[in-house]
């Protein structure tokens, strides 16, 4: 049987890759340089403007010994492709007219520079240098596209040190809320691209960046003092990228020269440079005063410091870079009890629950006989992160250049807080080779290979003799105690991704043609509600033990219990096309397929396959048209895929009603499988008669897919300054969402709100969780920016955004829960999506001031984020997966008799400034940087909606108005801190 499955999946591949082989030689192609490696081109014409075929072009880099060399065209064209990130000395040639050198050029990661030469006649042998820095505009760019440089990286102050952050300095990026990932574009951050040195650098199964969950912790997978430099693009992107609906930072990392260079540094700051947390707009409705102990900041101390080395191993030939990071922080934190009564209920019957909390005796929280006391406690967090990077350069022949770079990270985090996911270790490996050769006089071609690995591991804090179930009481307000309900997760990934790109110059054409394939094995153990989660009404009900429900997990609880194998295939083919001076144009087309493992023994027949996808055909085109020597006009637009995170086939192989495979059963007391709280469950043996949860992926399921389009207009303004206007239109349909197929279609209440039945389509099961591609998004934008490179001891740049982000369905990636009210009608939930933020301002910049002292910054200055106000006494519309009433997702509110609409109320707009003061010291041949950080400068203070009881529009009891709605209790970044740091350089 698995031969035959084999057989199958090997004849499904040869016949997509026979449909691509047709496009290939049929198809046109697309645009320039749009992973690591750069283009520098342009035309050579003579003095009195005739074009100059057959001049030759050499690109020399001094401090590595790379040369390249090229011959212009019939059209006095040249193009020198696929070229590493540097300065270069650019030089022109031809027998009978002088050579014209131009030092200096200077190539970021992925940029497409236009440098025009004009050859002068030569009565004697001469070479005439030229001056001149490289030109602002990309005329060859049809992208949008923005560079975070190495001056930026190295003088730029970022509180953590993590270089994806730069990716907030440039328009259309964002924090998506729900994971606190990167959006691009208005789409949802699992969508974004990651590549480093041209490979992914994604996890197959969360769909973030590798090792994830580090980096949403204060963790790192590759230091900041190893990244030379990225890029961001959010449009326009052709062909040769993919798998990234949303744009994709492409980041490079650092090499070694000819010279023996090096680095060492420390960056550390305390409690006595960090400012008290602030008080929330709900503890200061709520009576608790503004010096309280809680806000206190004894315990915060970080430390990062490492070191980097990097230089010859034979001149011109061989070079290698290596480097070390360590991060130790401890980090207080508070966790409130605010449900007045749930602290004095639970340390009556699980005190272990409650370590580290203390009742409350201040303003509201003070003891009440009647209502019970809330509580506080003082947490500390700790976290390490170790990171080891080495790269080995090396030149086989002339153009044949060999890189093999190595990182390693090694994360770990606890905490004394034992209903916290806070154990949580995590290793992650990468090894990639690549090698560029050209081939003949008009190919080059690069060849690369990564195998990478990412191991994770969250653990519960609660120990063997706790209770391991997951407590929620629901009222007076929301609590939960006790262990995560997900824990523990065991995570493993191994991932080889094997890339070929070859780029041919024909006349006018830059022809590309590449193939990229990725074999992914990610194996997991997850059992999720395995102790069990018990939701209780009240108090009153938890002390009398009687739940409303439980969700309890029966099946495979073996390591792992899921363990499958994808492979993801994309070919392409693209054409850069110059026809003229004035005038590029790019066009191609993408084809990208997804292999998933099928043959699941699965109780219902829809649910025993995941289906492939391997339709995906992206067409793009691009444009760019100088309109002068200083402006120009850049559009492009096409069909981009972003590819599926594995975690959301899970259940579909977990929860399948086959013994014991029988998922996740809503259980409530008296059902079969009930097992009251703290009493064990026998997971792997499911008795007779349970009604199992049931999850498939929809047969039409499609990876998410979305139209993109945009327009701009860039002028160099004179002095190192450049204007920009953009604008971008974004269409995301296919999305992920989760739905219940055991429901039949609701009717509407009074305000046109869903109302369900209460009852199962079939009763033999409980929810059949569906992941159905239905759901949809909408992104416009408007950016006016300004930059200027350094001149006259300043540099900065500055963009304000206008933005209009909806969507139906905002789900990232989750894999249990519904995602949209009425399935039947998905755009019910139609409205203004969680990730909207219509206004938006960011500057930054750098000023060389008196006695050597450096001063740079960065200002941000945004809307709020959005909410939607609740109504408590509406359960999830009677939807039987749900209990009714307080312990259920609730319905929108109606206000005034009108219905509130989705995410229609804002929190407050946020503003943050951070400074950093450089002075450098020469110390022989060793220059010393002491730098004086401040994050937050003012200590503004922004807090958001943190759950629904500040959302609820009523209370539970009656029909007044809740005086703490929309009061913010989660603050929004962090209050002032300061650091120190030094930095040696050799």
């Amino acid at each position: 049987m698995m031969i035959w499955r084999f057989k199958a999946r090997a004849r499904r591949l040869a016949a997509s890759v026979g449909m691509l082989a047709g496009l290939l030689v049929f198809g046109g192609g697309a645009a320039g340089a749009q992973q690591s490696l750069s283009t520098v081109q342009g035309r050579v014409i003579d003095e009195s403007g005739a074009l100059v075929p057959g001049a030759t072009v050499v690109l020399r880099d001094g401090a590595r010994g790379l040369v390249r060399t090229e011959v212009t065209d019939a059209q006095g064209f040249y193009t020198v492709r696929l070229v590493p990130s540097g300065t270069y000395d650019l030089e022109v040639s031809l027998s009978g007219f002088q050579t014209v050198r131009r030092e200096a050029v200077r190539l970021m990661v992925g940029q497409v520079v236009e440098l025009d030469f004009t050859l002068g006649l030569a009565a004697v042998e001469e070479v005439v240098v030229v001056t001149g820095e490289t030109p602002l505009i990309e005329a060859g760019r049809a992208s949008a596209a923005g560079y975070v440089e190495e001056t930026e990286i190295s003088v730029l102050p970022i509180s953590g040190r993590d270089f994806v952050q730069f990716a907030l300095l440039k328009p259309t990026v964002k924090v998506e809320p729900q994971r606190g990932g990167i959006s691009l574009a208005g789409q949802r951050g699992i969508n974004t691209g990651l590549t480093i040195d041209g490979t992914d650098a994604k996890s197959a199964f969360f769909g973030y960046g590798r090792g994830g969950e580090a980096t949403e912790n204060d963790g790192l997978v590759v230091a900041q003092e190893s990244v030379k430099e990225f890029q961001v693009v959010t449009s326009g992107y052709l062909p040769e990228a993919g798998r990234s609906g949303g744009g994709y930072i492409n980041v490079v990392t650092k090499s070694g020269t000819n010279s023996h260079t090096g680095s060492a540094f420390v960056f550390f700051r305390n409690n006595h440079m960090t400012a008290r947390l602030p008080r929330s707009p709900l503890d200061a409705r709520r009576g608790v005063a503004a010096d309280d102990s809680r806000y206190d900041v004894d315990e915060f101390r970080r430390y990062n410091g490492g070191a980097s080395v990097g230089g010859p191993i034979v001149r011109d030939r061989t070079h290698y870079f290596i480097s070390w990071d360590q991060t130790f922080r401890s980090e207080p934190f508070i966790r409130n009890i605010r449900g007045r009564g749930q602290y004095d209920a639970v340390a009556a019957l699980f005190p272990n629950l409650l370590t580290g909390f203390m009742p409350n005796t201040d303003g509201i929280a003070a003891p009440d006989a009647a209502l019970g006391r809330t509580a506080s406690g003082a947490f500390t967090r700790e976290t390490r992160n170790l990171i080891l990077f080495g790269k080995l350069n090396h030149r086989l022949a002339d153009g044949q250049n060999l890189e093999i770079r190595y990182n390693l990270t090694d994360y770990g985090r606890t905490s004394d807080f034992v209903a916290e996911e806070s154990r949580k270790l995590q290793d992650t490996t990468s090894l990639v080779a690549s090698l560029v050769s050209q081939a003949g006089a008009t190919g080059v071609n690069e060849l690369r290979f990564q195998y990478a690995t990412d191991s994770l591991d969250r653990l519960s804090n609660l120990g063997p003799t706790d209770l391991q179930a997951n407590v929620r009481i629901f009222s007076p307000s929301f609590g939960s105690f006790g262990k995560p309900w997900y824990l523990p997760i065991f995570v493993d990934e191994t991932k080889y991704q094997v890339q070929d790109r070859y780029s041919v110059l024909a006349g006018q054409h830059d022809i590309r043609f590449g193939v990229d394939f990725t074999w992914d094995n990610p194996s997991e153990y997850f059992a999720g509600n395995a102790d069990g989660r018990y939701d209780f009404n009240s108090i009153d009900d938890f002390l009398a033990g009687s739940a409303s429900r439980a969700r309890i997990f029966f099946g495979d609880v073996s390591n792992p219990n899921f363990d499958v194998n994808q492979q993801i295939l994309g070919v392409y083919v693209q054409d850069t096309w110059t026809p003229g001076p004035q005038l590029t144009l790019s066009y191609g087309v993408r084809w990208d397929a997804s292999f998933n493992e099928g043959g699941i023994d699965h109780v219902l027949a829809e649910g025993r396959d995941v289906p492939d996808d391997i339709d995906n055909l992206a067409p793009r085109v691009g444009f760019t048209w100088a309109l002068d020597d200083s402006s120009v006009i850049r559009g492009g637009g096409g069909i981009f895929y972003a590819r599926t995170p594995a975690l959301l086939l899970f259940s579909a192989h977990t929860e399948t009603g086959v013994f014991p495979r029988y998922g996740n059963a809503i259980v409530r007391p008296g059902d079969i499988g009930y097992a009251p709280l703290g009493d064990p469950i026998d997971n792997a043996n499911p008795p007779a008669g349970l009604i199992p949860g049931l999850s498939y992926v929809s047969p039409d399921f499609e990876d998410a897919r979305t139209a993109r389009f945009n327009v701009g207009y860039e002028r160099d303004l004179g002095n190192g300054v450049a204007a920009t206007l953009d604008v971008m239109y974004a269409r995301g349909d296919q999305l992920a969402a989760n739905i219940d197929a055991n429901v039949a279609a609701p009717g509407r209440d009074e305000y046109g709100r869903p109302v369900y039945s209460g009852a199962r389509i079939d009763p033999r099961y409980g929810t059949i969780l569906v992941r159905s591609s239905i759901a949809r998004s909408e992104y416009t934008a408007v950016t006016a920016g300004v930059r200027k490179r350094f001149s006259g001891r300043v540099q900065f740049q500055a963009h304000y955004t206008w933005s209009r982000d909806r969507s139906n369905d905002d789900n990232e990636r989750s894999a249990s829960g519904l995602s949209l009210t009425d399935p039947f009608d998905p755009d019910y939930d139609w409205g203004v999506s969680s990730r909207d933020i219509p206004h938006r301002f960011v500057a930054s910049g750098v000023a060389l001031l008196p006695l050597d002292f450096l001063l740079s910054g960065i200002l941000t200055m945004q809307s709020g984020s959005p909410f939607t106000a609740l109504d408590p006494t509406v359960g999830f519309h009677d939807h039987p997966g749900f209990s009714v009433g307080p312990t259920g997702s609730q319905a929108r509110a109606v206000v005034n008799g009108v219905l509130a609409p989705i995410n229609g109320e804002r929190n407050e707009a946020r503003r943050n400034l951070d400074l950093r003061v450089t002075k450098r010291i020469a110390m022989g041949a060793t220059e010393l940087e002491a730098m004086f950080e401040v994050f937050n400068v003012f200590d503004a203070a922004t807090f958001r909606v943190g759950n629904f009881d500040q959302q609820e529009v009523t209370l539970p009891d009656s029909a007044a108005a809740n005086p703490e709605f929309g009061l913010g209790s989660s603050l929004v970044g962090a209050q002032r801190q300061m650091q120190i740091g030094f930095r040696f350089l050799w």
